[in-house]
């Protein structure tokens, strides 16, 4: 993603709270491939999803009828040991 490299260049540090804002952007505009590789590329950087990076996630696949992948979302959310909570449901 370009716009990441832009925002590194100018020294911002790229948080979940970042992270989470461009995903929730691409799936608001059916980008949801993207906020995947967003997903994946925070916890590449070592930073680990919260419910809220996992519910964008998940609102999006939901959105677009990829319910499977929405559920394996949640697999990995439990798996992760982060909690379900009232964000998710």
């Amino acid at each position: 993603f370009d716009c990441l490299e832009e925002l590194r260049a100018q020294g911002v540090v790229l948080d979940e709270v970042l992270y989470n804002s461009l995903m929730d952007a691409c799936v608001h505009c059916g980008a949801v491939g993207d906020a995947e590789r967003l997903f994946h590329q925070m916890k590449k950087e070592g930073i680990c999803p919260s419910a809220v990076a996992f519910s964008i996630v998940m609102k999006g696949l939901g959105r677009c009828g990829r319910l499977d992948a929405a559920v394996n979302y949640l697999s990995e959310m439990d798996a992760s040991g982060v909690a379900a909570n009232a964000v998710i449901f």
